[in-house]
């Protein structure tokens, strides 16, 4: 079965929404002024959940950046997570996505999620397998 490079896409978001969850919990947990209460200043936002929004969390992050994750994340962090954001965003509103353009998404995804120690980093990386790109030929996987 062929699946397409918005497939792919999609597919990395919902990984990325789903590693993001836990990180984003924890650190907000131990390191927010409001500790374990931080899911009330995002009621209604899909935060709370094992499919959690990546664009929601995303926010969290960003809205967060300097207390609680700029220490861990970085700048490389948080350059990955505006690409991923601007990756979601296309997707959502059904943006095409040239082969280049997935491959930037999968890796930019994929190193977030390493960047966190998520397992799910290890399923983007399999997205790869099947792309028409030239790059499939000398990617190497972790």
């Amino acid at each position: 079965m062929v699946v397409s490079n918005r497939e792919r896409v999609g597919r990395a978001i919902e990984l990325l929404g789903v590693g993001l969850g836990p990180y984003v919990d924890r650190r907000m947990t131990r390191h927010s002024t409001v500790g374990g209460n931080w899911k009330a200043a995002y009621a209604g936002k899909n935060v709370d959940s094992d499919d959690s929004d990546a664009s929601a969390l995303i926010s969290v992050i960003l809205d967060n950046w300097q207390y609680v994750f700029r220490e861990h994340l970085r700048n490389k962090g948080r350059s990955w997570l505006g690409e991923a954001k601007d990756c979601r965003n296309n997707w959502a509103h059904n943006v095409n996505f040239s082969d280049p353009e997935t491959e930037r998404a999968l890796n930019t995804v994929e190193l977030l999620l390493n960047l966190i120690d998520a397992p799910e980093a290890a399923e983007v990386g399999r997205l790869w397998q099947g792309c028409s790109g030239p790059w499939t030929n000398v990617r190497t996987t972790a």
